[in-house]
């Protein structure tokens, strides 16, 4: 059995869920189309549910803190029961879903309440779950603002180790997890059409073909991030050295360079 939530965590949660972007999602997310709708029966964890009718749905453009290897099953139960208080007996509207389901048969895409509330932000402002791309980029932009802000607060599972923000010397133990990781980058190179970004001696960030060309379609020049401090996220792979993925334009942050 998982040991209970600490009830302080729990309220904490719910009060940041409560504050979040209930009334008026921006325009991108309100011109997505509508997939599915139904009412949120049964949750499965912080960003996966069922709606009455049987239909599994998948929450886009989060990761539930269960991804995490050794994962706190402290916060991965208040991410449950987080999405459990805010859509249980709900009408919910998933927008924008994939054309096709996963591979366990649920639908991907963004969670909208029946009043409005945007779903995946509010688990996000109350450090229930983590930003993780694919997005539309102003989506992208709005989650990871807000996760900013509650990493800043260390809200929810930014008060956990697991979950915090990772140097490259640090990417050692992470084989095979996701990670938001910031770093310097001493140097880009073009590998026969892999764009390689040198994280200091310890670590790496690659894009694949098909990564190299999202960027070029969003008019980002990887090889122009030399240089520059950059909040990255994605999974480790071990290669030799730890190598951070990096799938899509959304997965990189330019930092502000300190006064």
């Amino acid at each position: 059995m998982k040991p209970a939530v600490p009830l302080l965590g729990l309220t904490l949660l719910l009060a940041m869920a409560g504050s979040a972007v209930a009334a008026d999602p921006d325009a991108t997310l309100a011109a997505l189309p509508e997939a599915r709708r139904g009412v949120a029966a049964q949750i499965e964890d912080g960003a996966t549910l069922r709606l009455d009718d049987g239909t599994g749905l998948r929450l886009a453009g989060i990761e539930p803190v269960l991804a995490a290897p050794g994962g706190n099953p402290h916060w991965e139960e208040a991410a449950r029961r987080l999405l459990a208080a805010l859509v249980t007996g709900r009408v919910v509207v998933l927008r924008g879903a994939a054309a096709t389901p996963d591979r366990y048969d649920r639908q991907i895409g963004e969670l909208v309440r029946e009043d409005g509330l945007w779903i995946e932000a509010a688990l996000v402002e109350a450090g229930a779950v983590r930003v993780q791309p694919p997005l539309p980029p102003d989506l992208a932009a709005a989650l990871l603002a807000r996760e900013a802000e509650a990493r800043r607060k260390r809200l929810g599972l930014w008060q956990s180790p697991l979950y915090a923000v990772r140097t490259p010397h640090e990417l050692a133990h992470d084989s095979g997890s996701y990670v938001v990781v910031e770093a310097r980058i001493d140097r880009v190179e073009n590998r026969h059409g892999v764009i390689w970004l040198e994280l200091g001696e310890d670590a790496a960030a690659r894009l694949d073909r098909p990564a190299h060309q999202l960027f070029t379609a969003a008019k980002q020049d990887p090889l122009a991030f030399a240089g520059q401090s950059l909040r990255l996220r994605g999974w480790v792979r071990w290669q030799g050295r730890p190598v951070l993925e990096l799938a899509v334009p959304e997965a990189v942050e330019t930092l502000e360079p300190h006064p």
